[in-house]
């Protein structure tokens, strides 16, 4: 009976004692797990926040760098407009190239300079900027009563004339004023003239005036002079045969006192100055 009932005693301690052990081995894992260490978040966040502060530095370099101010402008496809007049007109010389907006500097281009068809911008990196250049072609200089310009085919003034550049004159019978970007009503007289021009070889001076059209000052081989009244539009090969041919009567049947010569119809007529 003691003996059992000793035995009873040592098994529960020892139950016991193993419940203790396995209770403080849970303790000990949870402990651990628990009390891990772990570096500090801002030392975690050490990596992203020196990537971000590299990041902004070298932004900041490109924004406020000296490499990246505009110092180099070049112009292409420009002959009417200098490289100068362009770049003054542009206005980006010295502004970063990141805030170069190159719609806006050809929007402002196109409007300063009447001259320019179309203009593109191009910026390159570090600090370059291309101005490739669509001028309208000059195809007379126009006389006004205000000086002399340059008009394109289509009668748009385009720019002052400092020099005929070897194109064709005519004078503004009409003494009208002109400014830039006016345009014209004389795109047949341009083409008249041309024409007219190139049959005659020497002469390349002409009057225009809207009811008379293009004007030629002839001076016949007795010293004479008169005008012959061309008009204006096609068959400009037909006129001029029949310029010649009354030219030839007037020479030949030796009138004086001509006022002028009208081959602008058909019916050509000669007038003659009052006695």
């Amino acid at each position: 009976m003691t003996t059992l009932h000793s035995r009873r005693r040592r098994s529960a301690r020892r139950r016991s004692t193993s419940r203790r052990q396995q209770t403080y081995q849970a303790t000990a894992q949870a402990g651990l797990e628990t009390t891990a260490w772990a570096p500090p978040s801002a030392l975690r966040r050490a990596p992203s926040l020196l990537l971000a502060a590299a990041s902004l530095a070298l932004l900041l370099y490109f924004f406020v760098g000296e490499s990246f101010y505009v110092a180099d402008v070049q112009a292409q496809g420009n002959a009417l407009l200098t490289s100068q007049e362009l770049l003054q007109a542009s206005g980006v010389r010295g502004w970063s190239s990141f805030y170069v907006n190159e719609r806006q500097v050809a929007e402002r281009l196109e409007a300063a300079f009447p001259a320019i068809r179309s203009v593109r911008v191009r910026c390159r990196l570090p600090n370059r900027v291309k101005l490739i250049v669509d001028e309208r072609a000059p195809q007379v200089v126009w006389e006004a009563a205000n000086g002399r310009y340059l008009l394109d085919a289509e009668g748009m003034v385009i720019k002052g004339a400092e020099s005929l550049r070897d194109l064709v004159l005519i004078k503004d019978g009409d003494r009208g004023a002109a400014k830039l970007r006016d345009e014209l009503d004389v795109a047949e007289a341009i083409t008249t003239a041309q024409a007219l021009a190139e049959l005659l070889g020497d002469t390349r001076v002409f009057a225009y005036t809207q009811d008379k059209g293009i004007i030629l000052r002839h001076t016949d081989a007795a010293g004479a002079e008169y005008e012959v009244y061309f008009g204006v539009g096609p068959d400009v090969a037909v006129r001029f045969a029949n310029m010649q041919a009354l030219i030839k009567r007037v020479q030949d049947e030796g009138l004086r006192n001509i006022a002028y010569l009208d081959v602008r119809y058909n019916r050509m007529a000669i007038g003659f100055r009052s006695p």
